[in-house]
């Protein structure tokens, strides 16, 4: 997969919206299928610097990063998500895949 996002702007602002980043392919979209039953997965990235993008413009409300991902980890990401105003409902998840 490359490093470039998918947006789907049709979804952007739902009150359900999620973000999802990781670097392995297969994982990434098992991982988007199984959310979506829940949630408007608004974006999806193969990296972190990807996914600080998609985060910026989709400004979800769950965000679902892969702990060890290229161009930024899933730690960085997050603490650079501190830098960003999501407005008060947000939630991150790091997982080790």
């Amino acid at each position: 997969m490359s490093g470039n996002p998918t947006i789907r702007p049709s979804e952007i602002g739902s009150s359900q919206s999620s973000v999802v980043a990781d670097d392995n392919s297969a994982f990434l979209a098992k991982l988007v299928s199984v959310l979506a039953t829940e949630f408007e997965v608004v974006a999806t990235a193969a990296d972190g610097k990807s996914a600080l993008e998609c985060i910026r413009v989709c400004q979800p409300n769950v965000v679902v990063l892969d702990l060890e991902m290229p161009r930024f980890n899933g730690i960085e990401v997050v603490k650079d998500i501190d830098q960003i105003s999501l407005g008060p409902c947000r939630s991150d998840l790091l997982y080790r895949g």
